[in-house]
């Protein structure tokens, strides 16, 4: 894989593990609490780090055709409407034909806060991903101790453990 050498200090990516949670109003009453969403900031280092290795993984994935046609999300191109016209196409193609078609739907939602980070390490350090040790090694770490703290009129709280 083609990510730049950097060799990170464990006082450095102390650092990146650290984020503030900032509640923001989706809509309606200030007051319910019900009506705000949580965002998490972290620091701009963080962000470009994040770039750089997903930049990198999605162009190594791409250029060896590892990413299946009926993968949607986090594809260039590609999204939540144009599998919907895909999938109504395939219905339709099927119910022409005088089958019938039953449908399952399942809700995701919040399905990434849920993805084990030892699982994802195993799957990213298989050689189909082009992930070399280093770079393993760093997201290893990234994903290590991790830390959130809600931030509201310029308080924070107290720290905890992301798991």
């Amino acid at each position: 894989m083609n990510i730049p050498r950097i060799v990170f200090t464990r006082s450095f990516t102390s650092r990146l593990e650290k984020a503030n949670i900032v509640p923001i109003c989706k809509k309606g009453s200030r007051i319910d609490a019900n009506n705000y969403r949580p965002m998490s900031l972290t620091s701009v280092p963080c962000k470009i780090m994040e770039s750089i290795i997903k930049d990198a993984v999605l162009s190594y994935i791409e250029s060896n055709e590892l990413i299946t046609e009926h993968q949607h999300g986090f594809v260039s191109g590609r999204s939540c409407l144009t599998n919907l016209l895909e999938v109504l196409e395939a219905w339709t193609r099927i119910l022409d034909s005088g089958y019938g078609v039953d449908v399952i739907y399942l809700d995701y939602k919040k399905a990434f806060d849920t993805v084990s980070h030892r699982r994802l390490l195993q799957k990213l350090s298989r050689p189909i991903f082009g992930i070399d040790n280093s770079t393993l090694q760093w997201i290893m770490s990234f994903l290590e101790d991790r830390q959130i703290g809600v931030t509201v009129t310029g308080s924070c709280s107290h720290r905890v453990e992301v798991i």
